[in-house]
C-alpha cells in the first residue's frame, strides 16, 4: 500500500464531522513558517540576505532587486520547488507533517498534483493582501484561503499511514529538517560589526584660475566588517562605505557653478557603479540630493577669497560593491575641469590610481 492510498480515505467534502477534519489555522501558521524558515536558511547559506528579501517579497524597487546575485537565488528557489513539488505528489511539505496537516484535492481527498499546487503557491499573492485571504480559514466553513478556493484544495488533518519505523524515519527527518530552517533562516546566534581603519589618498592643485586657485580632494572612507552567526555557521562580510573631501579656493569675486562628478564602483571590468553629479553656486546652493549619499557642505569667506568644502558619505552600498572599490573625483566649472582625483579603496588601504 502507498503513502498516498494509505492516507486517502474518506473525501473531505464526504465529512463534516465524520471525515478527516480541516485543518486548523494555527496549524497552518505554523507549517508556513516552518516551511519558509527552510526556503529563507537556504537563502542565508547561498550567502544573499537579499535573496531573503527578494523571496518575502521586501524587495521595494528594481534597484534592490538588480542588487541579488542571481547564482545564489537559483539554491532558494530550487528547495522551493522541491517543496512544492512534494506537497503536489503527497500533500506534505517537512512543516506540514510536522504538524500534521496535508493539502489534498477537496472532491477527492488525494493529492492536488505539482500543478495545482504551484498555481495555489502563485494564487496566494491574492491572499498577502492586506492578509485577508490568510485569515479567511477562521470564518470560512471549510477553512480555505483564496487560493484554495481557486484551485479546488482544501487543508485536512491527515499523517502518512506507514508502518512504524518509515514512520518514525519520515517525522524524524522532517523535524531535522525544520529544526536546521529556523535555525538558519530565523535566528541569528551573534552578529558583530567592525569599521576598519579610515583610509584617506589625497590630491592637491594649484593654477591661477580664479574659479579655483588650490584645492584638494581626499578619496576613502571605512571598510565595515560584519559576521552573523547561526548554528554552527558563521558568515563575514566585508563592505566598503567610500568617503570624498573636495575643499577649493577661489577668488571672491567668482560667482561659477560648479559641479562635482563622483563614481563609485566595485573593481571589475563589468560590475555596475554609483555615477552622481552635484551642482554648487553660491545663491542655490547644492543640488539634487541623493538618498543614498549624506552630503556636508560649507564655506568660509575670507578677505583673500572663499573656501569652499564639500563632504560626501556613500551611507547605504549596494550588497554588491564589496570591499574594492575604486572611487574617481571630478571638480568641473562649466565644461572645464578643474580638479581630479581617484583611489583604489582596499581592506589595507587607498591606493592611488
Amino acid at each position: 500500500m502507498t503513502t498516498e492510498d494509505a492516507a486517502a480515505e474518506p473525501s473531505p467534502d464526504a465529512a463534516g464531522g465524520q471525515g478527516v477534519p480541516y485543518a486548523s489555522w494555527g496549524a497552518r501558521v505554523v507549517a508556513a513558517l516552518l516551511d519558509n524558515g527552510i526556503v529563507a536558511g537556504v537563502a542565508w547559506l547561498a550567502g544573499t540576505d537579499a535573496a531573503v528579501r527578494l523571496y518575502f517579497g521586501m524587495a521595494a524597487s528594481s534597484a534592490r532587486v538588480n542588487e541579488v546575485e542571481w547564482p545564489a537565488i537559483a539554491w532558494p528557489l530550487g528547495v522551493l520547488a522541491v517543496i512544492l513539488v512534494v506537497q503536489g505528489v503527497t500533500g506534505w511539505t517537512p512543516g506540514k507533517l510536522v504538524t500534521g496537516i496535508r493539502v489534498v484535492d477537496g472532491g477527492s481527498g488525494r493529492p492536488a498534483g505539482a500543478i495545482r499546487v504551484l498555481g495555489r503557491q502563485l494564487w496566494h499573492f491574492l491572499d498577502a493582501i492586506c492578509f485577508l485571504g490568510y485569515l479567511r480559514p477562521l470564518v470560512h466553513e471549510r477553512r480555505r484561503t483564496i487560493a484554495d478556493s481557486i484551485t479546488g484544495t482544501v487543508v485536512v488533518e491527515q499523517l502518512p499511514r506507514l508502518p512504524r519505523r518509515p514512520r518514525i524515519a519520515i517525522h524524524a527527518a522532517a523535524l531535522v529538517v525544520c529544526a536546521l530552517g529556523i535555525g538558519y533562516g530565523y535566528v541569528p546566534i551573534s552578529g558583530a560589526a567592525a569599521s576598519g581603519t579610515d583610509v584617506v589618498e589625497l590630491c592637491d592643485v594649484e593654477n591661477d584660475d580664479p574659479r579655483l586657485t588650490s584645492g584638494e580632494v581626499s578619496v576613502g572612507g571605512e571598510i565595515l566588517t560584519e559576521s552573523d552567526r547561526r548554528l554552527w555557521t558563521v558568515r563575514s562580510t566585508a563592505t566598503a562605505k567610500p568617503r570624498v573631501i573636495v575643499r577649493w579656493n577661489s577668488d571672491q569675486a567668482s560667482d561659477s557653478v560648479y559641479r562635482i562628478k563622483v563614481r563609485v564602483r566595485p573593481l571589475g571590468e563589468n560590475d555596475p557603479s554609483i555615477s552622481n553629479t552635484w551642482r554648487i553656486s553660491r545663491h542655490r546652493g547644492v543640488s539634487p540630493h541623493f538618498s543614498r549619499w549624506s552630503v556636508t557642505p560649507s564655506r568660509i569667506d575670507r578677505a583673500d577669497g572663499d573656501v569652499d568644502t564639500f563632504e560626501l558619505r556613500l551611507n547605504r552600498a549596494p550588497e554588491n560593491l564589496g570591499q574594492h572599490v575604486r572611487i574617481d573625483v571630478r571638480v568641473l566649472a562649466g565644461d572645464d575641469e578643474l580638479m581630479t582625483c581617484s583611489g583604489t579603496m582596499r581592506p589595507e588601504g587607498v591606493s592611488p590610481v
